[in-house]
């Protein structure tokens, strides 16, 4: 029997009906089939994403709920410890955003990988980064081998959050995200998971389309450049790679995302491996993009 996948999606008061439905919809046409999809509900919700939830009828999908909005860590957390204790033969964990979109393959390719590579912990992968209105506008290849991942991950998250999954054995030895972060949640655990010997990897395919809207960078602001600084202190801490050169790096972009807008819009933009890619570009063409996700 094929391997059960959980997935861990979360939904709260901003998001929409429309991009929530693009998101579910990709989950649903998953060419995966032995798929479990787990929502929380964090908090109330706008009543046209309640009436769209009443309507979506699948033994695959379990819905869960907060009473009060509890946040995205907090919340992930709760699936995990639900998954945990009432689903003993779920294998992997995939996690998923309300505003973005999979692949039709990815889970097929994200199980078949770690199938053939056991050692491997948890698996990324690259992404396509749309607009609000999900126009194609870059591509973000991330780096493959847990090696180069865990030697630049000062410099870069080794990993697009929504994108990664997860081996049930990371969860059931007890680590989980920090319930006291708003953001940067993602970055903590993955240097709490590298200090303790997990391994790492990505698939360089875009296995997901990573939205990128008009509040992206004001979510980022201030507030975010300093949770960012503070986290690649405690990876340098934790990783024990002080160097004058990470040091400098951090403090660049922490002044950087300090600053106004237009640099912080070019500090996003040239500083994280990303490349320009439009809908008619021969990498879109060639994984179908957007027809297939």
């Amino acid at each position: 029997m094929s391997a059960l996948v959980a997935t861990l999606f979360s939904i709260y008061k901003n998001d929409s009906v429309e991009i929530i439905r693009e998101s579910f919809s990709s989950l649903v046409k998953q060419t995966y089939n032995n798929v479990l999809i787990y929502i929380v509900c964090d908090g109330e919700l706008k009543p046209d994403v309640e009436n769209y939830l009443s309507t979506v009828k699948s033994s695959k999908v379990r819905l869960v709920r907060n009473d009060t909005n509890i946040g995205l860590a907090a919340s992930l957390n709760k699936l995990v410890d639900v998954i945990l204790t009432n689903e003993l033969h779920v294998d992997y964990f995939a996690r998923m955003d309300a505003d973005d979109i999979s692949h039709s393959t990815r889970f097929k390719k994200q199980v078949d990988f770690l199938t053939s590579h056991p050692d491997i912990d948890v698996v990324g992968s690259s992404v396509f980064e749309v607009d609000h209105e999900g126009k194609l506008q870059s591509y973000k290849r991330m780096q493959v081998s847990d090696w180069e991942l865990k030697k630049n991950i000062i410099r870069r998250c080794p990993f697009n959050h929504p994108s990664v999954m997860f081996r049930r054995r990371v969860f059931e030895s007890g680590n989980r995200y920090s319930p006291n972060l708003k953001n940067t949640q993602d970055y903590y655990l993955w240097i709490d998971l590298a200090k303790k010997g997990y391994k790492f990897s990505n698939i360089d395919e875009p296995l997901l389309c990573f939205r990128v809207d008009q509040n992206f960078h004001a979510r980022r602001g201030k507030s975010k450049a300093k949770n960012d600084f503070n986290a690649k202190i405690y990876a340098m801490r934790e990783m024990d790679c002080y160097s004058l050169s990470n040091w400098f790096y951090a403090f660049a972009i922490y002044l950087l995302r300090m600053s106004p807008p237009f640099l912080s819009k070019f500090a996003y933009k040239f500083l994280r491996g990303a490349e320009s890619v439009t809908s008619d570009s021969d990498l879109a063409k060639q994984y179908k993009y957007p027809e297939i996700y």
